[in-house]
């Protein structure tokens, strides 16, 4: 019956705004993709019907080498350098287990994101941002757990050379997954030309890159007082990677969101309608038009994602762990949009409930153990507002001013977020 209603709430959709007349593909564009369709069927269908258990690292060894012969190795790089630190510093919070999943090595990465956003919140406005010194705070989590780090990256290549998808199924729908990310990596490959990610997002990295700190202030910016957790870690990435490393890393977000889905998806059907269900997501034009544009949505989701898929893990395993992932995620995520508060305010509930049910998983301190998950929350997503409280005397500038005056706005000017 409920499967039903949803078709019935889609049809009527469809009927009534006419989706399908959107303007979304120009000619030029269907030309592109064809000739594209063609040339990846021309190398995946022999993989797949011989060798189909080396099409995952197929497909990942020929995006790294084609983006370093694109764009350069150093984006190739610093987003790997960025990607393996995060995940070796989160699986400090996350914690080891007997059987390490790549679900919970993916939630340890975006942990650990969320950690260098911290830190980048602390020292943006010093002059010290330099490759060099985020290069050595990058490395530094890897070299001192060298041997984890190591460990884990094997993990990886088994898990990648262990995908057999000998149902036909499952290779047909590893393909298209495959097909539509690769689709957007080839965009990924061009320059920078949204509107805002050249006047904001990825302006805010190359003033960090350009000055060694960030210099842009509220009273002739006043995006700059914003949340930027996004554009910190982007801010990051750019100090080594540049530009491509940038947009690298913000496709790179749109993967995990795919791999969490599948993931969370796996739980209740089969692995192909997972990667199928997966793949959808991956084609609508608003994912499109948030990949192929350095903007900060993919990164958001995928924070608020892993924060529902770490409760999950929690409610499941009773390790605390996941419990302050989810606390750290969750505190980036409103770090990087205040919008944020309105997702985590419906599964915080959920959190609660897993907490009462592994109460006593998590003694014989386990009131401790919340005040510090708690605390985790607030430290990362707390420094955006408390800076531009600090700025501006709006912890939300520059909304709101009429209610909460700053000496830099004039309080009948209303700025609309449309």
């Amino acid at each position: 019956m409920a499967l039903a209603a949803l078709i019935g709430v889609e049809i009527y959709g469809f009927s009534l705004r006419n989706l399908f007349a959107q303007h979304i593909w120009d000619e030029v564009g269907l030309a592109r993709l064809a000739r594209f369709a063609g040339i990846f069927l021309a190398g995946a269908v022999p993989i797949l019907l011989m060798v189909p258990w080396s099409f995952a690292g197929a497909m990942v060894g020929l995006v790294v080498i084609g983006t370093a012969v694109s764009v350069g190795p150093a984006a190739v790089f610093a987003v790997a350098l960025f990607l393996v630190a995060s995940c070796t510093l989160g699986m400090w919070v996350v914690g080891r287990s007997e059987r390490e999943t790549w679900e919970s090595h993916v939630l340890a990465m975006l942990t650990g994101m969320g950690l260098y956003i911290f830190l980048m919140y602390l020292v943006a406005r010093l002059p010290i941002n330099y490759p060099a010194v985020w290069g050595c705070l990058l490395a530094a989590p890897v070299l001192l757990d060298w041997r984890n780090a190591g460990r884990r990256a094997r993990q990886w290549a088994g898990w990648l050379g262990s995908r057999e998808l000998r149902p036909w199924p499952q290779r047909w729908a590893a393909a298209a997954f495959a097909f539509v990310i690769a689709m957007h990596w080839l965009v990924v490959l061009g320059p920078e030309k949204g509107a805002d990610g050249l006047a904001m997002h990825l302006a805010i990295a190359h003033n960090i890159s350009l000055h060694h700190q960030f210099t842009l202030q509220p009273s002739i910016f006043v995006w700059s007082a914003m949340p930027m957790g996004a554009d910190f870690a982007y801010a990051i990435v750019h100090l080594m990677g540049g530009e491509f490393g940038v947009r690298l890393l913000n496709w790179a977000m749109l993967i995990l969101v795919g791999l969490l889905l599948y993931a969370n998806l796996r739980r209740y059907v089969s692995s192909a309608v997972s990667l199928l269900l997966a793949t959808l997501f991956a084609t609508t034009p608003l994912v499109q038009a948030l990949t192929g544009s350095i903007m900060v949505d993919n990164m958001l989701a995928v924070m608020l994602l892993g924060t529902l898929s770490a409760v999950w893990r929690f409610g499941e395993t009773g390790r605390r762990g996941f419990l302050f992932a989810a606390m750290f995620m969750g505190g980036a995520a409103v770090s990087i949009k205040l919008g944020a508060l309105s997702f985590l305010a419906i599964a915080m509930p959920w959190l609660v409930v897993e907490v009462a049910r592994n109460w006593k998983a998590l003694r014989p301190r386990a009131a401790g153990v919340c005040v510090l998950a708690l605390m985790a929350f607030l430290l990362t997503g707390a420094p955006a507002y408390g800076i531009a409280w600090w700025k501006t005397g709006n912890p939300i500038f520059p909304f709101k001013t009429r209610k909460i005056h700053s000496p830099l706005l004039d309080p009948t000017v209303q700025f609309q977020d449309n």
